[in-house]
């Protein structure tokens, strides 16, 4: 495993890595723009990311029928199988502690439930800052302010009068400057004037997502963490990118077909999610973000208080944030092996 493991080039940055096997610039962007849902720039992201391109192009991307949200629903399945009781609209204000455990939760209205042991699939800053009192945080505000903070998102969920000749299940618009467009996202914040964008049309795929004769589109432009936008400059940009989309990807009559629009952007993945400076992903992939460098599944402070979710190991990403949950799995029950867990 060692030998094989050197192989992953570490210490080398992805697009330096990618550069060896793809000369031509499209080519090269296509490699390296699944960074982007690692939170972090090519240009800075460890070589050893490279594993993204290959479950992608060898494994394969897959779509459940009917939406993401099946995936939240057959989880959803899986745990009340097994005897969890799942609350909804119940906001949890604090983790209760006691002598160095936590104790349970207290949710909106006061009401206190009591635990053996918490797992928070919160955001792992607001976890550690807003409902933990300051002697039971593992991390503190400084050690948050000194991270690097993936993407946020200016998403836009299109209801379409028509369907859109054109358009496959997955779109990518890649900007002409390249480097300068991940600059405006991780050095310079700001919406960037030339964005990269992905189009999604599941319709095409799944016409059960949309009403008959029409499309449900979703498109999503990576921006700056952190970035205030007034309603004015949402409403501007969100112009901007839907005439790119129809100059640049040559749909005629595309901003005339929208029947429905929302703009889903950093204040909303702030208010809707405790998301740190409203990122869309967590912590950066970065060198010092990653594996052995990134927070850990198991609170330093209270030993039953465990982390599952981006913000943790092994980091971001649906498959990824599961893995993080059988990490916790393990640890719960003091599994130390490589075997899998039991089916379900």
């Amino acid at each position: 495993m060692m030998t094989e493991g050197q192989k992953l080039s570490v210490f080398s940055k992805m697009h330096s890595f990618v550069s060896r096997f793809f000369k031509t610039r499209k080519l090269q962007q296509i490699m390296e723009y699944t960074m982007v849902f690692l939170g972090t720039s090519p240009y800075e992201a460890p070589a050893l990311y490279n594993l993204m391109s290959h479950m992608d192009f060898n494994q394969g991307v897959f779509y459940p029928k009917g939406g993401f949200y099946e995936v939240i629903k057959a989880l959803v399945l899986v745990a009340e199988k097994n005897g969890a009781v799942i609350r909804t609209d119940s906001a949890v204000e604090e983790i209760m502690t006691e002598n160095g455990k936590a104790t349970g939760v207290r949710v909106a209205g006061g009401e206190v439930l009591e635990a053996d042991i918490v797992i928070s699939n919160a955001d792992m800053w607001f976890t550690e800052t807003q409902l933990l009192d300051s002697r039971s945080r593992t991390y503190t505000e400084s050690y948050w302010s000194r991270r690097v903070m993936a993407p946020s998102a200016f998403i836009m969920y299109l209801g379409m009068k028509r369907k859109i000749p054109g358009l496959i299940h997955h779109n990518l618009f890649f900007s002409r400057d390249w480097r300068k467009n991940f600059d405006d996202i991780y050095k310079d914040p700001k919406l960037p004037d030339e964005p990269s964008l992905y189009v999604c049309a599941p319709s095409v795929t799944d016409p059960s997502v949309a009403p008959e004769g029409k499309e449900n589109l979703f498109v999503l432009v990576p921006i700056a963490s952190g970035l205030t936008i007034s309603e004015e400059e949402e409403e501007a940009y969100a112009e901007n990118i839907l005439e790119l989309i129809e100059n640049e990807m040559g749909l005629e009559g595309f901003r005339e077909s929208i029947e429905h629009k929302r703009v889903y952007t950093v204040k909303d993945f702030a208010s809707d999610y405790n998301s740190y400076r409203g990122s869309a992903l967590g912590l950066a992939h970065n060198l010092w973000q990653t594996a052995i460098f990134r927070p850990k599944n198991q609170s330093k402070k209270l030993k039953n208080l465990f982390y599952v979710g981006a913000g943790t190991n092994p980091g971001i990403g649906t498959q990824i944030c599961l893995i993080s949950a059988e990490l916790v799995y393990k640890r719960v029950h003091g599994i130390t092996t490589a075997e899998p867990l039991e089916k379900v």
